[in-house]
């Protein structure tokens, strides 16, 4: 789904191709950039494209490079 969302589908795309409703998709999408902690989709593809390590803390679920930084 990661891939999908960060070239641009569409959450009804998305759907169809996996055969889920739109709203899990969204729920999805919500889950995803909440455990990589960014906040809109330009962040999230900055983050796929730089090739991140993805992991993310299991206490704070931010990625493990931003997590305790604040």
């Amino acid at each position: 789904m990661l891939e999908r969302i960060v070239n641009g589908y569409r959450n009804k795309e998305i759907g169809e191709e996996l055969g889920i409703s739109v709203r899990t998709v969204e729920v999805h999408r919500r889950n995803v950039m909440d455990k990589l902690g960014v906040r809109n989709l330009a962040q999230l593809v900055r983050l796929v494209e730089r090739g991140q390590d993805l992991h993310y803390c299991s206490n704070c679920r931010r990625p493990r490079d931003q997590a305790h930084l604040e």
